[in-house]
């Protein structure tokens, strides 16, 4: 990751990386279940979730520093904003299209909100040493 990441968009693109992982594993369960079109009805609700998700990490993490404290702010709310109207605008055109399976859909869209649950066990995605503390 580059150097100039400010914090907050470094811990969003590691979440984005992890819920991306969490979509594909769901796809490639259901595409063992139920086949290819399943598997694809999956990415896709779970790529709803990755695109608004996305949005806010790009939106909201703009800046950085106790000074920007009120652009943080109204970044963050603006993105949820943008991030809930984003998800219920692709879920709907998937759902309305009925060319997609609907639970497939649905199942990809719930496992990738389980992110949200699992990102708390990997620590700045770094695997933690107990014979180096400081570094």
């Amino acid at each position: 990751m580059s150097a100039s990441l400010n914090p907050g968009r470094r811990v969003g693109r590691q979440f984005l990386v992890i819920q991306s992982l969490i979509v594909s594993v769901t796809c490639l369960l259901v595409g063992i279940i139920s086949g290819y079109h399943a598997a694809f009805s999956a990415l896709l609700g779970g790529g709803v979730s990755v695109l608004a998700n996305g949005y806010v990490v790009f939106r909201a993490f703009r800046y950085s520093g106790a000074r920007a404290a009120d652009k943080i702010f109204r970044s963050f709310f603006i993105a949820e904003a943008y991030k809930v109207g984003i998800s219920a605008l692709g879920l709907s055109l998937l759902f309305w299209s009925q060319k997609f399976v609907a639970a497939a859909v649905f199942i990809g869209y719930i496992a990738s909100l389980t992110a949200y649950w699992c990102f708390p066990f990997f620590p700045n995605g770094k695997a933690k040493n107990k014979n180096n503390h400081n570094r």
